[in-house]
């Protein structure tokens, strides 16, 4: 609970500084929850008027009131994405059927009342009693937030799932509600009638910017915000994608009597209404403002000549917008002329530009043109999305008078860069090559940090130096590989090809490139020949996103990327192959000293190291840097030491890769692993992890540990037929190795044992791991060996067949070639009567989902191995029986995907399996 301070002065001067020091000790008050606090609730009724209630991470079941309070209720980091999305409160469980709404602000709230940094979910709102019974506002609003004469500032949550019978199913503004909306997603919300996400009326005046609004449905008005009855709210920069209005108009934004919104700087993707309006649809003798938005690709349920993107029935003002691509009309002008349609560009509108009753088409008037707008294509963060291209028509074709409500453009760059604004949501602002540039280095060179560099389809044979700018630097579209591959920086092996050594940092970008023959070589770099294809030196950092970086080579260190000592590096949705380091370490990916990276969702393959001493084929960690390998599907890499990943005091996570095939010529065929300071706080976390068809020559054709402390943990990983040619083990544990191995299958070595303990013996140090709850089968040399002759707690580790869907095995491709075996990865899913299901521990350790995503544990307890058994119990009666079986039979068809309910192999599940599934019968 709050201290309170109780000083004792003997002035009355030391009186009145002693009562101040305590009011502002009482203002700056922390209320934790729930460390001091048990209930969010139970805080805010304790809390003083600017006290901040910060929540930790977990889910909440409430249905809070904030009673009047100007109070700063917050998660631990707003900013911060994962902590967003792991500290929930959830509606869903109300104790009173009338107050479904997560947050209830009625009591005159300010926008010193803030609610930031939560996911928001499952709220059904309140019930509206102002009116009487009959009058047509029956039901529920604000499943999210509900304010009714109040004004909060909800800014950076997640608002998802919520849902009401009436209005609003994310936030309601009622009576004079002006809150501010700013920098949240919402997403999947749904209205039975008005405001898929946002309902404001009656004076409600809400500033709604820089949201993002995804697949928020409403079943008659207003798919993403419904505004009314005097309600001139701003809409401004916000995202609207794939909004739906069911049953009648607006699939986006709806507006009417006298409410007049500035809807301005948007972006209208994909959203869909089954009449008319599939993103703006407004009436009632309102004067909106809709200046400066990009409409691409929106959709009438059913399009006609006399229905349009953007229909309004009043005397509103449509203004250097881009209208691209609908299917129906692009603007419907029913207004008998009274609105202003100026400087737009329409473009390949399926029934038309200008349709309806009122319609003329003004193509060549008032500024309006009709070409091709030459715009991007819709890309997710970090990027751009619609920008414009170099050659556009719509770059300085605008009405710059009407652009005055907007000081800058969707991605914050400032409005009007050169002799008019220019049409749509973005304001050009990218240096282009070749379009202004011939070459990338030129771009760079006239460039200050902040910009951004488009670069065309092309060969570009460059050294480039970001000369400590912090720069996006990416091709047309990032997520085409056909673009990709046409966008080629190449280092014709003579030099590296990016360098970014100068103290550059995100967001600076790297997206979309083919990266290659980049030579970081000892004669250019010194004896260390840091980073052939990317090299981001100390203390810098980037983002490098979906580039294809290959055949690159350094002397020493990361042939493909090299990031050095205090970087801030994510590296995501690349493909590094056949990179290399002549001479040491990180063949495709190199981590130095107190690194904070992110790998993931990479393909990482067929890079290699060589010379004494070289680790890591394809990842290489070093000393005390906090790395999370995530998603990467790691396969065929090479080198001495950790064919996959070798990592040195790493911090971190090694999750939900696919680690298969690599080769070690000494030890740790899929990684290698030396926790060296096995006192440090080095925690390491490796689970969900398919490791399989490894081979060393030497020691762990899986996993090396030389050395681990009890901060690892090896779980729920699947290790199956790795090779080790000194009939060592698939995984082998070294000195200090006292840590926790559990719900691991080990299985099909085929010249190994499963596990080996091995102490060093000429010191007092030993090993003393926690093996438990593992399945080991089928190992050549046995279960396990080394200083362990029996496994502990035998009890608990299994040696049963795991039964998986299908096995993997070595083959051999010629049969007079003893070295020509390849390994054919198997389906690693467990069938119904597998061991393995439910057969793990439920410790501090165990996952909550599998490699796939799913929820652990399926059944009572979590299975072994990285993935879950996934019946699902679809009748609630707390078993998977014969009804569960029916209803998979009826609706799980999955033509042409392989499951393991498809007894019969006929890519259906249906009454034939279903027999099979009740009996018990393995696949």
């Amino acid at each position: 609970m709050k201290t309170k301070n109780l000083c004792r002065t003997q002035s009355p001067g030391m009186t009145c500084l002693c009562l101040c020091a305590m009011a502002i000790t009482a203002r700056a008050a922390v209320l934790e929850v729930p460390d001091a606090y048990p209930t969010v609730q139970a805080a805010i009724d304790a809390a003083d008027p600017n006290d901040t209630i910060r929540v930790a991470p977990g889910t909440y079941y409430v249905n809070l009131d904030m009673r009047g309070k100007a109070v700063i209720l917050t998660s631990h980091d707003p900013t911060n994405p994962d902590i967003v999305v792991q500290t929930i409160l959830d509606g869903s469980q109300p104790t009173d059927p009338n107050n479904g709404s997560v947050i209830t602000c009625w009591s005159g709230e300010t926008g010193a009342t803030r609610i930031t940094g939560f996911t928001i979910r499952g709220g059904t709102g309140r019930p509206e009693t102002v009116f009487p019974p009959g009058f047509g506002w029956e039901g529920t609003g604000g499943g999210g937030v509900y304010c009714r004469g109040a004004s909060p500032t909800i800014t950076d949550n997640v608002f998802n799932g919520c849902s009401t019978t009436y209005a609003g199913a994310a936030i309601y503004c009622y009576l004079e509600s002006s809150p501010v909306i700013r920098n949240n997603r919402f997403e999947d919300n749904f209205a039975h009638a008005y405001g898929g996400a946002v309902w404001a009326r009656f004076n409600s005046l809400p500033i709604i910017e820089n949201n993002r609004f995804e697949r928020n449905s409403c079943e008659v008005l207003g798919g993403a915000l419904y505004l009314g009855n005097q309600s001139h709210a701003r809409v401004v920069a916000n995202l609207f994608s794939r909004n739906v209005s069911t049953r009648l108009n607006a699939g986006a934004i709806y507006y009417f009597v006298q409410s007049n919104p500035t809807i301005a700087g948007n972006v209208f993707y994909a959203n869909l209404a089954l009449i008319t309006g599939s993103a703006i649809h407004g009436e009632g003798s309102s004067a909106a403002k809709i200046v400066n938005n990009t409409f691409v690709a929106n959709q009438l349920t059913n399009p006609s000549s006399a229905t349009a993107t953007i229909a309004v029935f009043d005397a509103s003002l449509i203004s250097n917008n881009i209208v691209t691509d609908s299917i129906g009309g692009g603007i419907q002008n029913a207004s008998d002329g009274q609105a202003t349609i100026r400087n737009n560009n329409l473009w390949n509108n399926l029934s038309g530009n200008y349709v309806g009753a009122q319609a003329t088409d003004l193509t060549g008037v008032d500024g309006n043109i009709s070409a091709d707008p030459e715009i991007g294509t819709m890309l997710p963060d970090p990027f751009r999305i619609v920008e414009l291209y170099y050659d556009s028509p719509c770059r300085d074709t605008g009405n710059s008078a009407d652009a005055a409500v907007l000081a800058t453009d969707f991605d914050g760059d400032v409005r009007i860069h050169d002799a008019a604004v220019d049409m749509g949501a973005q304001e050009y602002a990218v240096l282009s090559v070749p379009g202004e540039y011939t070459t990338i280095q030129g771009a760079v060179d006239d460039a200050a940090s902040g910009d951004r560099i488009l670069v065309d389809k092309g060969l570009y044979e460059e050294h480039i130096d970001f000369l400590g700018k912090n720069l996006v630097l990416r091709s047309l579209n990032p997520l085409d590989p056909n673009c990709v591959a046409a966008t080629i920086i190449d280092g014709r092996r003579l030099d590296r090809c990016l360098t970014l050594d100068k103290g550059e940092s995100k967001p600076t970008t790297i997206a979309g490139l083919t990266i290659r023959n980049g030579f970081a070589s000892q004669e250019l770099y010194g004896v260390d020949g840091y980073g052939g294809g990317i090299y981001i030196s100390d203390d810098g950092g980037a983002n490098v996103l979906y580039n294809h970086i290959h055949h690159n080579t350094s002397y020493r260190y990361g042939g493909g990327i090299d990031t050095r000592h205090r970087t801030d590096t994510l590296i995501a949705h690349n493909l590094i192959e056949h990179n290399d380091t002549s001479h040491f370490l990180g063949g495709g990916v190199h981590v130095g000293v107190h690194a904070n990276v992110v790998i993931r969702d990479n393909i990482i393959r067929y890079n290699r190291t060589d010379g004494i001493g070289s680790q890591g084929g394809g990842i290489y960690v070093f000393n005390f840097s906090d790395v999370h390998i995530v998603n990467n599907q790691i396969l065929y890499n090479e080198s001495p030491t950790g064919g996959g990943i070798y990592a040195w005091n790493m911090i971190g996570k090694i999750e939900n890769n696919i680690i298969r095939g690599n080769f070690a010529s000494k030890e740790g065929g899929g990684m290698s692993l030396n926790q060296y300071h096995a006192t440090n706080e080095l925690p390491l976390s490796i689970k969900n992890n398919i490791i399989d068809g490894n081979v060393s020559a030497g020691e762990s054709g899986a996993i090396h540990f030389r050395r681990g402390n009890p901060l690892c943990s090896l779980t729920h990983n699947t290790m199956v037929g790795n090779r080790n040619a000194s009939w060592s083990a698939a995984l082998s544990l070294g000195i200090l190795s006292d840590f926790e191995i559990a719900n691991n299958v080990i299985s099909d070595s085929p010249d190994g044992l499963g596990i080996r303990v091995l102490s060093n013996p000429d010191s007092e140090l030993i090993a003393e791991p926690n093996i438990h709850h593992n399945l080991i089968w089928n190992n050549a040399g046995g279960p396990i060996g080394g200083e362990l002759v029996d496994l502990p707690e035998p009890a608990a580790n299994r040696l049963l067949d795991p039964n998986f869907i299908r096995d993997g095995a070595w083959v051999t491709a010629d049969p007079n070639d003893p070295q020509s075996n390849q390994w054919l990865p198997g389906d690693y899913r467990i069938g119904w009567l597998s061991p393995c299901r439910d057969g793990g521990a439920t410790t501090g350790r165990a996952t909550t989902s599998d490699i796939t995503g799913a929820p652990r544990p399926a059944f009572s307890l979590p299975d072994i191995g990285a993935y879950e058994l996934q019946f699902v119990d679809l009748d609630a009666s707390g078993s998977f029986d014969v009804l569960d079986a029916v209803k998979l039979a009826e609706n799980w068809s999955t033509p042409g995907t392989a499951s393991p309910f498809d007894f019969n192999d006929d890519s259906l599940v249906n009454y034939i399996d279903f027999a099979f599934i009740l009996q018990g019968q393995p696949k």
